[in-house]
């Protein structure tokens, strides 16, 4: 009987060591399997929203070129904007193809995406999710958010078109901006598209995954029937805590980082606070992580400050609400640094005091910025009361001024045998100072309209050269006045520009003025056009008094003069000021 059981025993012990062994390895060949098809699909909708965060990124740079090209009208910004279109509008080209000729246009897809410049592995990964589940594995919410995404992308291409002819024929500021608000709500639409469809990627993600995971578990659950897949679910499953915890810490080492910021643990039994490298750095501690007392932390903040930040802390230790605490810390070498501290409170387990756990971040710079645009900004509310001021002042002076100015005249004109030479010497006097003081209100109102925007362009078609020679005529009495000889050496055959004449006019007399007023003797003032490329370039010259490097800084800016200007001749420091202006306006 026992040479009969004999030959089974083995057989018998054979097939229990299949069975055990062989349930695990088609357990491992079932997962293995499983997980390269979980790797494939997740790297595919990894790459589906890496591909969808690269578009926005480009969106994004398009709009940042295609405003910088509003301002300037060059043609390096518009090449920008077009390179960074290359991108979106291949997006743009792949879907239409897809609904137009469906898998048979996938060849034509591979090729477009990666002559966009996507990586080849990322397009075989999301083509070869396409061809396993067509568009069944996107939500509505993806395909409604790249239809919106598609009809921003024409729009905003549409009005780049428009803002091209715009600056190749001529800018109007008012169609620019009409444009840059349309522009702007493109972008804002784009954003929001661009938020939707990575929400909707990563719950494709989520989903992916959980779906995955929960086949491989029941999968594991039928092939193992019992032991072993308790035993291999653990395993798998500390090993999956394991890493994502380790996977959390690389990632939260990176951010903080990449943010700058820093970690701190304060322990309400002990009061002893826990800073890592970063955090030390910042309160001036050494660049290695410490641990320390609360009170000897208040030793580097500002005096100032330490009472206060005590107090919040620990409101903060008694109430338990989130904390974000700013605060001043003076660095061994001086330096006075403001740090931010944000928070929670960890609530009490097993008697012991709560604690607070949080980050810090230096934000010296975000404060001292603050600081300087309140200034600016209180700053810029006095100038432009000053300037309402001296307006309203300029239109009440002028009334009466041209009163004294009109009896004066009157005055000057009677008979020479009713005043005295001395009393008609008095009147001339007040005439010219008169006329001195209506010249500064003109001045001042002309600075107000301009600075107000006030002042309306009327660009036209002005023949510079004829220009200059109409305003040689008016400066007649300042040339003979000052003993200066006006050189016209413009061209006698026409030179066309855009501009306001009357303002270029006002411009060119300013200018010519300051070259007599500020001449020497028999001096000499010349005027000079020529063309320059595409631009027309008017010089006006004179050999006079001159300045210094030093005073050429300190030139247009508001009732400025020059200390040799100021024993030279009489002036109100506005005219190249508002020359400066209406150059720039033009």
């Amino acid at each position: 009987m026992t040479s009969r059981h004999t030959p089974t025993r083995p057989r018998t012990f054979r097939w229990s060591h299949v069975t055990l062994l062989g349930l695990p390895l088609l357990v491992l060949l079932v997962v293995g399997a499983l997980a390269m098809v979980a790797v494939q699909i997740q790297a595919a909708v990894r790459a589906y929203e890496l591909s969808t965060n690269q578009t926005a990124n480009s969106q994004a740079q398009a709009i940042s070129a295609l405003l910088r090209y509003a301002r300037s009208h060059a043609e390096a910004d518009w090449t920008r904007y077009r390179e960074a279109m290359a991108l979106p509008d291949s997006a743009r080209k792949t879907r239409d193809l897809l609904r137009q000729y469906g898998p048979e246009g996938l060849p034509q897809v591979e090729q477009l995406m990666i002559e966009a410049g996507r990586h080849p592995d990322d397009v075989t990964a999301m083509l070869r999710l396409y061809r396993w589940f067509g568009t069944r594995f996107m939500s509505p919410t993806t395909r409604d958010a790249w239809r919106q995404t598609d009809t921003l992308t024409r729009r905003l291409d549409q009005e780049a078109l428009r803002l091209r002819v715009i600056a190749q024929h001529g800018a109007n500021p008012g169609d620019i901006d009409a444009i840059l608000q349309r522009i702007d709500r493109v972008e804002v639409a784009l954003r929001d598209t661009a938020h939707s469809l990575t929400l909707s990627w990563a719950k494709a993600s989520r989903t992916t995954t959980n779906v995955l995971l929960i086949g491989i578990g029941l999968i594991t659950t039928v092939l193992t029937l019992g032991s072993a897949l308790l035993i291999r679910r653990a395993l798998n499953q500390q090993s999956s805590y394991t890493r994502s915890l380790t996977d959390a810490r690389r990632r939260w080492e990176l951010a903080s980082a990449a943010a700058g910021l820093g970690l701190y643990q304060l322990d309400g039994n002990t009061g002893t606070l826990q800073l890592d490298a970063a955090a030390a750095a910042m309160h001036g501690l050494g660049t290695q992580a410490i641990s320390l007392a609360r009170t000897a932390l208040r030793a580097v903040i500002v005096e100032e400050d330490a009472r206060r930040t005590q107090q919040e802390v620990n409101e903060v230790l008694q109430h338990g609400q989130d904390h974000r605490i700013t605060y001043r810390v003076r660095h061994p070498d001086g330096q006075v640094r403001t740090l931010e501290a944000c928070g929670r409170r960890l609530p009490p387990d097993h008697g012991n005091t709560a604690s607070l756990i949080g980050v810090l971040r230096d934000v010296t710079d975000v404060a001292n910025q603050a600081e300087q645009a309140l200034k600016r900004e209180a700053a810029e509310r006095v100038a432009q009361e000053q300037r309402a001021f001296l307006s309203r002042l300029s239109h009440e002076l002028r009334t009466p001024l041209n009163a004294i100015l009109g009896f004066a005249q009157l005055l000057g004109l009677g008979e020479r045998t009713s005043l005295s030479d001395a009393q008609r010497q008095q009147v001339q006097w007040i005439l010219t100072a008169g006329q001195q003081l209506l010249a500064l209100i003109e001045d001042v109102l002309d600075l107000s309209k301009v600075e107000a925007g006030e002042i309306n362009l009327n660009l036209e078609r002005v023949d510079v050269n004829a220009l200059m020679r109409e305003c040689l005529p008016l400066l007649d009495t300042a040339r003979q006045q000052h003993h200066v000889t006006l050189l016209n050496r413009a061209a006698a055959e026409p030179l066309w520009v855009w501009v306001d004449a009357q303002r270029l006019r006002q411009i060119v007399i300013n200018l010519l003025s300051n070259a007599c007023k500020y001449n020497r003797p028999h001096g000499h003032a010349t005027i000079d056009t020529r063309l320059e490329g595409e631009e027309v370039v008017i010089d006006i010259s004179d050999d006079g008094i001159g300045m210094r490097p030093e005073d050429a800084a300190q030139l247009f800016q508001p009732f400025k003069r020059l200390p040799s200007a100021m024993t030279h001749a009489e002036g109100t420091g506005l005219g190249l000021y508002i020359v400066k202006q209406l150059v720039e306006r033009m």
